[in-house]
């Protein structure tokens, strides 16, 4: 029984089966199941006759009888595991088969008895697949395209419109240097860019564009086209200027909303200048009487010769006053230009004083009585 059991793979060992034993896995798994049930129907017909003896040696001491069920039990748990070893044989297929050929071929009789082999676990049922339809996997979210480099290698070199070399390129780009190499070297077999060494010893390299290739190829363009395109430049240019200036303008104006809000004050102030006139004209109407209202109106005051005369000899007198008091202040002037040895001019300057003359003023006429 131990051989049977040894000649039998262990369930946790790895294998992996050649494509020339492929064909026999069929064959092996046959002839495994059917060696495996022969030792058990010899194991059956041994424990019959054991039972027989079993029988005729009842009279025999107690530790016989002991020794007989111990052999007796340990012969049930080797049958139990070979018929075990024996399903999982015919369920497993081809991946037992392919198991025993890597591990050997089958032994014979003559082989010797290999070493005992763990126990074998149960087989695992797959779960019952379910009728229903499996869902559609959800689509992954689209991934923005980010600039390849060997794009950013070429773009940044024909931008430069001159030589580079792979630390210029490396920092322009802001990638690896290694990674720079390997594809300028791309790019110069591929004559998109031109590579020519440079130095004492020939060891530094510069890249320049290729402008014979049809990707670097720049458009030719007429000097008529060139001046056409600065007049429609120049003048797009004076619009634009000259539509920023209009909306400035429109923008340092006042809102609407602060528009209205002006106009709303002027016209309450109109209307109260209207209710004011209006209010003057009914208290200056000749229906109006002087003691409803006297400081707005009332019978007109008349002037007497002799009062008209007294005002006149009065406004004479103060313009007299004022003549002496002004020669007086003269005098003075002209003292005080002697003691300082300057001009009139200049003392009213360093005094400060106004004159009529500085201020525009004249006098009036002297009135006759």
């Amino acid at each position: 029984m131990s051989t049977i059991l040894g000649s039998l793979p262990k369930p946790d060992e790895n294998v992996v089966v050649p494509e020339s034993q492929s064909n026999n896995d069929t064959c092996m798994n046959s002839s495994v199941s059917t060696e495996t049930s022969k030792k058990s129907s010899k194991l059956k017909k041994k424990k019959k006759d054991k039972k027989r003896s079993k029988g005729d040696d009842s009279v025999a001491g107690g530790d016989r009888k002991k020794k007989t069920k111990y052999i007796d039990e340990s012969e049930e748990e080797e049958e139990k595991g070979a018929e075990a070893k024996v399903a999982t044989v015919s369920v497993g297929g081809s991946s037992a088969g392919s198991k025993q050929n890597d591990a050997g071929p089958p032994m014979t009789p003559e082989d010797p008895p290999p070493a005992p082999a763990a126990a074998v676990a149960p087989a695992i049922k797959a779960p019952p697949k379910s009728s229903a339809p499996a869902p559609a996997p959800a689509a992954p979210p689209a991934k923005k395209k980010k600039a390849n480099t060997g794009e950013l290698i070429v773009e940044a070199i024909r931008r430069e419109c001159g030589p580079m070399n792979n630390t210029m390129i490396a920092e322009r780009t802001r990638a690896n240097k290694s990674v720079v190499d390997k594809l300028i070297q791309k790019f110069v077999e591929k004559k998109i860019i031109k590579k020519k060494l440079v130095g004492k010893e020939g060891t530094k390299a510069i890249y320049f564009a290729n402008q014979n290739h049809p990707d670097n190829k720049v458009k030719k363009v007429d000097d008529s086209e060139i001046q056409t395109s600065q007049v429609e430049f120049d003048s797009l240019a004076a619009e634009l200027r000259t539509v920023t200036a209009e909306v400035q303008s429109l923008k340092s104006q006042k809102k609407n909303s602060e528009l209205d809000a002006e106009v709303k004050g002027i016209e309450d102030v109109v209307a109260g200048l209207q209710k004011r006139i209006a209010i003057c004209k009914k208290a200056a109407s000749p229906s109006t009487s002087a003691k409803k209202n006297s400081l707005l109106g009332g019978k007109p005051k008349k002037v007497l010769p002799s009062d008209s005369k007294s005002l006149r000899s009065r406004i004479n007198n103060m313009r007299a006053e004022w003549v002496k008091r002004k020669a007086k202040c003269g005098d003075f002037i002209e003292m005080a230009a002697d003691g300082m040895e300057k001009k009139p001019k200049e003392v009213i300057k360093v005094i400060g004083l106004d004159s009529d003359e500085s201020e525009g003023v004249k006098l009036p006429e002297k009135y006759v009585l």
